[in-house]
């Protein structure tokens, strides 16, 4: 299996298994509104419009963080490179696309 290939698969589990222990942890996590469980803050339902547009972005989110995590594990299959090179470029990547990431929640929060 190719590189491409490895990081396509990892992305993948990444996102789900990001989705699967966000919501799980969100759930544990929240609290209880009246009747129901709250997995999303009241703030960030209140600026994105509804609980459900809420909880898709913010799982969109959570996997998202999983893929990049998941995804940038990749770059350690590559024997060639020593590992602080490695370890470097996995960093950048993973801090680079949380940033990213960050950013734009911001801009929806405004």
């Amino acid at each position: 299996m190719g590189l491409k290939d490895k990081f396509i698969v990892r992305a993948s589990i990444g996102f789900g298994v990001g989705i699967l222990l966000g919501v799980v942890i969100t759930g544990l996590t929240g609290g209880m509104d009246q009747d129901h469980i709250c997995y999303c803050s009241p703030a960030f339902v209140k600026a994105v419009g509804n609980e459900l547009a809420a909880f898709v972005v913010q799982a969109l989110v959570f996997g998202t963080y999983g893929a990049v995590g998941m995804g940038g594990s990749v770059a350690y299959s590559i024997e060639d490179r020593s590992l602080l090179k490695v370890t470097v470029a996995h960093f950048v990547l993973t801090l680079g696309m949380f940033y990213a990431m960050a950013f734009c929640l911001c801009a929806i929060k405004k």
